[in-house]
């Protein structure tokens, strides 16, 4: 039997939980009680009965220490002892511990396979830190798999977690988890992201394009500060994104767009002053675009089309010197469009269209001299085509039809080389060659 004191709590877990800095752990034997100091992340309580798990032989040596090799070791001391080991780590409150002591969860699963089947979690010498890379690639693979698919190539049990590719683990030179990539195979209805994934603190990249996830983005991920990429393109996630994301502070690429995120944009995000490709598009969010995105200098791609945003565009955007393209179609924005963003001299993708912007087509952008693609169809523009825009040299599409908009296009815009012109009845193509303007029913 083992138990714990807990002499100083200074730090906050994966989860956010204060953390045991320094913990004495007590074990009785046949000899009097035998006191083993180890640094631990949790106060820990006495530790369930051993016959909560598959059956081990009763531990004959002092318990062993998370961070130190025993002096003497056995395999089945090292099993009797996994949990009380593991639990400030990977059950730091009542609810986690209760899903691994449940039939049929991930985490029931892949704390049962370290228990019968790992060969590394009962070999003397191995790290905690080592077990519990093993536990959470069990938790995300039982996360993602069908209950019924076979882990046997999958979590290699005589292998170091750098060699678990079918799981998506990718490692760097130095054996450090740094990669998480969606590996096809069978996905259970419901999938759900495990919140043990923020255990992998050296991750940079997380890239689960198209992987069927659904439930919301677990908040722990914001804890991944080395993170630089997180891509979740193409899932089934709903809810909020999490305000945690802002702790990211190497963020450089961000990307949940295809999803059924709901509610606003956090303005947490402008934290991540590193970022440069941010496309959450084709999702359920809410509210205004907020005005702080301007903050983060570095974007070079913004994408929020495909919501229900609404207002103006601020005119913060304008200050995003970098940016190439901008994505704002398919929203419920409206007001003018601001002229400042023809301060965006590097811009190549302009898209408004499917809004209600009910003002003129601003002059100014006809400096975006790098434009190729600029969409304005359907929404309440007035006024003419400027003729400015024959200074776009560049330009290779550009809709105009579904407004209320009258006049001409311009014989600028009809010279330039690889221009495609859309208008409705209201505009007339002028001298515009019939391969340069077509006509677009509303």
């Amino acid at each position: 039997m083992c138990t714990s004191l807990c002499l100083g709590k200074s730090r906050l877990d994966c989860k956010g939980h204060y953390a045991c800095s320094w913990k004495v752990i007590l074990c009785t034997q046949d000899k009097p009680f035998t006191a083993v100091p180890v640094p631990m992340l949790t106060p820990l309580p006495v530790p369930p009965p051993v016959s909560s798990f598959p059956s081990v032989s009763p531990s004959v040596s002092p318990s062993v220490s998370p961070s130190e090799s025993p002096t003497t070791c056995s395999s089945a001391s090292l099993l009797s002892n996994l949990f009380f080991e593991l639990k400030s780590v990977i059950a730091p409150t009542a609810a986690d511990e209760a899903k691994i002591n449940t039939s049929g969860t991930p985490q029931y699963k892949a704390f049962q396979w370290l228990l019968t089947t790992d060969e590394i979690t009962r070999t003397c010498g191995r790290t905690t830190s080592t077990v519990v890379e093993r536990y959470v690639g069990s938790v995300y693979f039982y996360s993602s798999r069908n209950s019924g698919e076979h882990p046997g190539s999958y979590l290699l049990k005589d292998l170091s977690v750098c060699s678990w590719t079918k799981v998506g683990f990718r490692c760097d030179s130095n054996q450090k988890v740094t990669g998480l990539r969606y590996e096809r195979g069978g996905m259970s209805d419901g999938s759900q992201l495990p919140w043990e994934l923020c255990l992998l603190s050296d991750l940079q990249d997380i890239n689960l394009y198209n992987a069927w996830w659904e439930g919301t983005i677990p908040s722990s991920l914001g804890n991944l500060t080395k993170l630089t990429t997180l891509n979740m393109q193409a899932n089934l996630l709903t809810g909020l994104i999490p305000t945690t994301l802002g702790d990211m502070s190497k963020l450089i690429s961000l990307s949940l767009e295809f999803n059924k995120l709901n509610g606003t944009i956090p303005s947490d995000l402008r934290k991540l002053t590193a970022l440069s490709f941010v496309s959450v598009g084709v999702n359920k969010l809410t509210g205004s675009i907020p005005p702080i995105l301007g903050d983060m200098k570095n974007l070079t791609y913004l994408n929020l089309g495909g919501n229900q945003l609404t207002s103006s565009i601020p005119t913060s955007l304008g200050g995003l010197a970098k940016l190439g393209s901008l994505i704002l179609s398919k929203n419920k924005l409206t007001g003018s469009i601001p002229p400042i963003l023809g301060d965006l001299t590097m811009l190549k993708y302009l898209t408004l269209q499917d809004n209600q912007f009910n003002s003129t087509i601003p002059t100014e952008l006809g400096r975006l001299t790098n434009l190729e693609f600029f969409q304005l169809s359907s929404n309440k523009l007035t006024g003419t085509i400027p003729a400015d825009f024959g200074n776009t040299t560049g330009l290779q599409e550009f809709t105009t039809e579904c407004n209320n908009l009258g006049g001409t296009v311009p014989n600028l815009i009809c010279g330039l080389t690889f221009v495609a012109v859309s208008v409705d009845g209201k505009v007339n193509c002028g001298t515009c060659a019939q391969s340069k303007c077509r006509l677009v029913s509303c």
